[in-house]
């Protein structure tokens, strides 16, 4: 693989590639459009309602998101390690919210690092640029775009990041978007959490169908069966993590009642109140200390290739 950037170079500006919103919202969602002209309309309408909430929740937690997250090092720890070969690496976060992960690649990975923030809500953004400021100037161009129609040229990447924001896509899609822009032994990076793991969560084990709700998430085998189908694409390894984790339950209740998931985004006003107070009352059956609440959270590194042309 050749690194080839020259860091501080700044790419073509956002707004010359952000042609696929309005206002911050997207068009279609993540959504492919061949989906939305299989389904009934009824279906067609739900989706794009869904979506609209959720572009709506996004634009909400913004200027608190991170406050709200925990952001992994261990993962970006790994990522760099298995990089330090390189000088020169360009690469896009797909999904980079509020740039949590994107200061943590920066630091990680260091000054050979040039970085597209790719995401589709402007509010999102606009944090990002706050929180990464003016320390890395030139080395990254805030980008407004699909995941699975990305506006960044054919083979012009060498890394495709995207951190607990895959299951936002249409997987298929997105994989094969990964591969357009990847060069020939480039490296994709998806961080996430399987469905299995996120049931045995704190909030998997004690808020009311929060595992039930949260369908989006797919296990190790959809995602290995995804990439095997896309020519060009080989599935290295999947790297498990687990996180011992400590709060108390005023933080927890402070977290789900600011939407740190956007799962929570799924439950009615009324309902979510509900299994606010099921989940107070549970908390306080299971634990003595409510200040000091211990559990372990699960995530996955999913490493994938892009074929070589000498291969």
């Amino acid at each position: 693989m050749e690194f080839n950037h020259v860091p501080g170079q700044k790419g073509p500006a956002a707004e010359n590639v952000a042609r696929l919103y309005q206002g911050g919202r997207p068009r279609n969602g993540w959504l492919p459009q061949d989906t939305r002209a299989l389904a009934q309309k009824n279906q067609a309408v739900q989706v794009v309602e869904v979506t609209h909430d959720l572009a709506q929740h996004f634009s909400k937690v913004a200027p608190s998101y991170r406050a709200l997250r925990t952001t992994d090092p261990e993962p970006v720890r790994y990522i760099a390690d298995l990089l330090q070969p390189y000088r020169q690496i360009v690469a896009a976060d797909i999904g980079c919210g509020a740039g949590r992960y994107d200061k943590s690649l920066f630091d990680h990975i260091g000054e050979g690092l040039f970085l597209y923030c790719v995401d589709v809500n402007t509010s999102m953004l606009d944090e990002l640029k706050s929180h990464v400021g003016e320390q890395y100037d030139g080395r990254y161009n805030l980008v407004m775009g699909q995941a699975d129609d990305l506006p960044l040229e054919d083979e012009s990447l060498d890394v495709v990041l995207t951190f607990n924001a895959v299951h936002h896509f249409p997987l298929q899609a997105f994989l094969k978007e990964a591969c357009r822009v990847m060069k020939p032994g480039g490296y994709l990076f998806i961080y996430t959490r399987f469905r299995s793991q996120n049931a045995r969560s704190i909030w998997g084990q004690y808020f009311p169908r929060f595992t039930d709700k949260e369908d989006r998430l797919s296990e190790s085998h959809v995602i290995r069966e995804a990439v095997a189908v896309v020519a060009g694409l080989t599935l290295e390894r999947i790297e498990p993590f687990r996180y011992p984790r400590r709060s108390s339950l005023d933080r927890l209740v402070e977290q789900a009642r600011g939407h740190h998931y956007s799962t929570f985004n799924l439950y009615g006003a009324e309902e979510f109140a509900e299994a606010v107070e099921e989940f107070n009352e549970d908390i306080r059956r299971q634990f003595v200390n409510l200040e000091t609440i211990e559990w372990y959270d699960e995530n996955s590194l999913v490493v994938v290739r892009k074929t070589r042309l000498d291969q």
